[in-house]
């Protein structure tokens, strides 16, 4: 079992007020900080697995919610524009303390989107970025009428909900983890239309300039992950210009390697390839 540490959780303020669910694990002797951004309809307190192996080597970890999930303010799963995520890392960012010691980034599912468009328009100082079961090629989580039609409803009514397809048993091989997930009650399966067409959008611009991204990457995927093919992840690697780049593919992984059968070598694996960089 994994040791309980102390969540040392609290509100932060973004850019317009929305209150941002926050919490962090710092060693005592800290060597490096990794901040998670989790994926849609989830939310930063299912990470738990990162803990004890990031901790015991140093690594601090720092979480937040992204608005419209978690304990974060906001309706849920929906934006006014997609640059709300941007300006929410940044405050994320900006709380936490200065120490001094290299800072990583890690964005699964969803997330990966969100670090992967922020890498590419801004030139940050973070020593490397590690992307999780990337959503640049998602499976069927939307029909394609309601690919279609979004846009159109968007523009005339921004906060109309919809729901995802997701497949709960497809997050994980282990039992346990697929009960805790469809158990809890800060888990949701709700967009907006803005959110959709956004997402749309986005995913468009992250493929264009991939050239952008500058520091090392560590690219991961479970195979097979049955809502976001390992294939998109495999083609963005590829593309990747940087010199340090690295791509892990779980055989038999489900779609949070973190929280599968493998979930020790997986974080193993993160944690040695932070500590190589340092």
């Amino acid at each position: 079992m994994t040791k309980e540490y102390p969540d040392k959780g609290k509100f932060i303020h973004s850019f317009d007020g929305t209150r941002l669910y926050t919490h962090c694990y710092v060693p005592i002797k800290t060597t490096a900080n990794l901040l998670v951004v989790h994926g849609v309809g989830e939310h930063s307190g299912r990470y738990k697995s990162l803990l004890k192996p990031m901790m015991d080597t140093g690594i601090a970890l720092y979480f937040y919610d992204l608005r419209g999930h978690g304990r974060s303010e906001g309706q849920r799963g929906h934006i006014d524009n997609w640059s709300d995520y941007e300006q929410d890392l940044l405050a994320q960012m900006d709380s936490m303390p200065k120490t001094g010691v290299p800072t990583f980034i890690m964005g699964h599912s969803f997330g990966s989107l969100i670090v992967l468009d922020f890498l590419e328009k801004h030139p940050v100082n973070l020593r490397g970025a590690i992307i999780s079961s990337s959503a640049l090629k998602p499976f069927n989580v939307a029909t394609d009428w309601q690919k279609k039609i979004v846009g159109f409803i968007a523009s005339v009514y921004p906060t109309f909900p919809f729901n995802l397809k997701i497949d709960k048993g497809a997050i994980s091989r282990c039992n346990t983890e697929v009960a805790a997930y469809k158990n809890d009650p800060l888990i949701h399966n709700k967009v907006s239309a803005k959110w959709g067409a956004d997402v749309l959008t986005a995913l468009r611009r992250i493929e264009s300039n991939v050239e952008q991204i500058r520091l090392p990457v560590l690219m991961t995927h479970g195979e097979p992950d049955g809502l976001n093919s390992s294939q998109g992840t495999k083609d963005f690697f590829e593309r990747l210009c940087v010199e340090d780049k690295e791509l892990i593919i779980y055989p038999d992984s489900y779609h949070e390697p973190h929280n599968d059968l493998d979930s020790d070598e997986v974080v193993k694996g993160l944690v040695n390839w932070i500590l190589q960089r340092l």
